[in-house]
């Protein structure tokens, strides 16, 4: 999917179990305000695998908070810039964090930084990206880190660099234990020259393949994660372009067994690729509306979709049949499965033409029965007219799929909860 401030990044996997209080956090006495979940206004956040923890990012600053009583465990400081991506390491011990431009005529730190989750201390700041990047095309540009995540292995870091230049996208893996840089790609040779790569780049589950897209090429790229040479490149059949916007892919995603690879295009439909042949299984058509979200499900065999036409779409990837559809009041924006497939939650907008007021809503859903389990409004991006208090409008389910933390816009103030996934239940506010 097409990234943004409010999108957030989920980096890890895996069941656990957690015990929540039902005290309220947001009257706690005695409490700092910096160091208080229920004022941290966050634009990124991610729970650790087990529900305890949650790491969080503020402008140029990142926290980690126990979830247990709501208090700052660490702070991560020394970006100059806005950081655009965070994610734990795959053991937890690890922190991992990406910047760039920040407000307008702001400071550049086009960094990717590595902390200790336990100490909060920098461990180091990979940097050297950028003379490789001269080297491999020859001039210096302006770059921010868009996207940075560990591989499966937690062995190499990738980063996706975005240049406001009009240069290459570069995507850069580093290697963790030596501060090295294994492979950059930063230019897809065609015969229309040098295109730019789109983002997100996905590790493949085994860690051996990276997928992405060149747009101006109408293509998806699989590239070897060890050494960039290109696998396949997989096109949307020219019988089905209408016209030279068709083809524009916006997120790709791979199967949670490796076998397959899908793209959204602008074309409001998704194909399916098998990466062993590098041949086109489906194509699902339907939509109309942007495609925002779309993801494997029941093992290889289904992909969910959400669009902007205010539905969420359940296909079967063999026969490229919808097998279900669940219709929202609005555009669904955002989307996320719960492991165990029985839990949808979406982000909606409303758009009021009375007083130009857009509403945002958060919401969990049965998928099994279809009915709603809880509907929350979220905060709108900046809470305060007078100070740069801004709002995450992405709640987040954790990997075990029991809990969602979500902000929420009460009595014109914005509060931090978490609602246990199954009953709609709040179970602790902070």
């Amino acid at each position: 999917m097409r990234f943004s401030a409010f999108m957030l990044v989920a980096c890890l996997s895996g069941a656990g179990t957690i015990t929540i209080s039902n005290t309220s956090f947001a009257d706690k006495s005695g409490v700092a305000p910096e160091t208080n979940l229920a004022r941290g206004r966050f634009q990124l956040a991610v729970f650790n695998r087990d529900g305890t923890r949650l790491l969080t990012a503020t402008a140029e600053l990142a926290q980690l908070w126990d979830l247990n009583t709501g208090v700052m465990l660490q702070k991560f400081e020394g970006h100059a810039a806005y950081i655009h991506s965070i994610c734990f390491s795959p053991d937890e011990q690890q922190v991992l964090t990406g910047a760039g431009k920040g407000v307008e005529h702001g400071p550049d730190d086009p960094s990717v930084r590595l902390w200790d989750a336990s100490t909060g201390k920098l461990i180091t700041v990979m940097t050297s990206w950028e003379k490789n990047l001269v080297d491999e095309i020859g001039m210096s540009s302006a770059y921010r880190v868009k996207t940075a995540r560990y591989s499966p292995s937690g062995q190499q870091a990738l980063s996706v660099m975005s240049s406001s230049n009009g240069y290459p996208n570069a995507v850069v893996l580093w290697n963790l234990k030596t501060n090295d840089i294994d492979l950059v790609l930063s230019r897809i040779s065609t015969a229309s020259g040098t295109l730019v790569i789109g983002d997100p780049v996905q590790f493949s589950p085994d860690g051996k393949w990276l997928s992405g897209f060149v747009n101006e090429a109408s293509q998806v790229v699989i590239w070897n994660a060890g050494t960039g040479a290109v696998r396949w490149r997989l096109s949307i059949s020219d019988d089905a372009k209408q016209n030279e916007n068709d083809s524009l892919f916006e997120l790709t995603q791979w199967s949670p067994s490796g076998r397959f690879v899908l793209a959204a295009s602008s074309d409001q439909t998704v194909n399916v690729w098998d990466v062993s042949n590098g041949g086109k299984i489906q194509r699902l058509q339907g939509h109309d509306g942007r495609i925002q979200f779309a993801a494997f499900f029941a093992n290889d065999t289904q992909v969910l979709t959400a669009s902007e036409d205010g539905t969420v779409r359940l296909w079967d990837t063999q026969s490229s049949e919808q097998l279900r559809q669940w219709d929202y009041s609005g555009p669904v924006q955002q989307a996320s499965v719960s492991p165990d497939g029985e839990r949808l939650l979406t982000v909606t907008f409303l758009s009021n033409p009375t007083d130009f007021r857009s509403q945002w809503f958060g919401e969990l859903r049965n998928l099994k029965t279809g009915e709603s389990i809880r509907k929350w409004e979220l905060p709108p991006v900046r809470v305060s007219e007078n100070q740069s208090l801004m709002a995450c409008r992405s709640p987040i389910m954790n990997s075990s799929g029991g809990l969602v933390l979500t902000t929420v816009w009460e009595d014109r103030e914005v509060r931090v909860i978490l609602i246990d996934a199954v009953t709609g239940a709040v179970k602790t506010t902070y």
